[in-house]
């Protein structure tokens, strides 16, 4: 049973938690146009209205690899749905990745040739984002930060030595106005924020972020009130950014502290009218934050203490959190 829980805001009143559930083993969460969508291992996929109660989603694959993949990232444009998944094999273990694309009636593997996603210089292949131009999937390749874009979810194209993204790791990508913005960072033991803006997802260029001493890092990216705003690591805390069209990019507050043996990082990132929440993995905990400016942080209180990872989804004024496999669920609302 994956933890779910379920907040709507901006009532007078205090919220309490409620309680929702999903049948698996969850790695991420999205929604279109009220109806979300969860994927997970198995591979599983979900579907609901509320975001409380679900419905399996048949997921076929025709791989050997595909029918025990875990589905790690998905989106949604519309009624189109696409997920990334993998399993690890062959002789040296390495992850072997590959897309699904449907519907709420189901999702299915479809054929990318090995060095796509893989080969000699694959490093990573993280998280799929939907736009009006269509869909990219971000990465990294040995050369620098990758990219591959598909206009309908189907055939992906890899972009992995365009000069502006060589050195660079890419984390997450959000549509902007005019093509796609792709967040993440530069350099390896002290890392330096980053960010690279495309009109087709094909060619790319380098913007300027306001910079911080101490290793950094953007890790999500959420369209918010005309812009992005941005959430990663600064230093031994988590930090904010916010992206305006005009006046570019400048640094929004710190919160939490970063400690414990875990890889800090951010979970996820999502965004009502009232506020933008982070899930978040501080080294030892993972932990909800709340910001009504990007400035300002507060931790949320979770309805029970998340082990097994913590992701945050929206669709209006409603949030849901979702843990992995195993524990209680619950709903938030007024």
């Amino acid at each position: 049973m994956g933890v779910v829980a379920l907040l709507v805001a901006g009532c007078t009143a205090g919220p309490r938690w409620r309680a929702g559930g999903l049948a698996g083993d969850v790695r991420d969460v999205t929604t279109c146009g009220r109806q979300w969508y969860a994927v997970g291992a198995g591979p599983g996929a979900w579907t609901g209205t509320d975001g409380r109660h679900w419905t399996a989603i048949p997921v076929r694959s025709t791989s050997p690899y595909g029918r025990i993949a875990v589905l790690y990232s998905v989106a949604c444009r519309g009624d189109r749905l696409v997920a990334v998944g993998a399993a690890s094999g062959g002789v040296h273990g390495n992850p072997r990745t590959a897309t699904w694309r449907g519907d709420a009636a189901g999702l299915d593997e479809l054929a990318a040739p090995f060095e796509r996603f893989g080969g000699p210089n694959a490093v990573s292949v993280d998280r799929v984002v939907a736009g009006p131009a269509g869909f990219l999937i971000v990465g990294a390749r040995l050369n620098g930060a990758a990219v591959w874009y598909s206009a309908d979810g189907g055939d992906f194209t890899l972009v992995e030595n365009d000069p502006a993204l060589s050195g660079g790791s890419a984390a997450d990508a959000v549509p902007v106005p005019g093509g796609w913005l792709v967040v993440g960072s530069t350099g390896v033991a002290e890392r330096d924020p980053a960010a690279w803006l495309s009109a087709d997802g094909a060619h790319w260029r380098r913007e300027a972020v306001a910079g911080d001493a101490g290793d950094s890092a953007l890790d999500r990216a959420v369209a918010w009130r005309g812009g992005v705003l941005v959430v990663g690591i600064r230093g031994g805390r988590f930090g904010a950014w916010h992206r305006t069209g005009a006046s570019g990019w400048r640094a929004g507050g710190t919160f939490g502290k970063l400690g414990g043996t875990a890889v800090p990082t951010v979970t996820g990132l999502a965004a009502t009218p009232d506020a933008v929440y982070a899930a978040v993995c501080d080294g030892r905990e993972y932990r909800l934050w709340r910001s009504t400016d990007g400035d300002h942080w507060d931790e949320v209180e979770l309805p029970a203490a998340a082990t097994r990872g913590l992701l945050v989804a929206a669709d209006g004024d409603r949030l849901v959190i979702t843990e992995g496999s195993g524990g209680q669920s619950y709903e938030k609302s007024p």
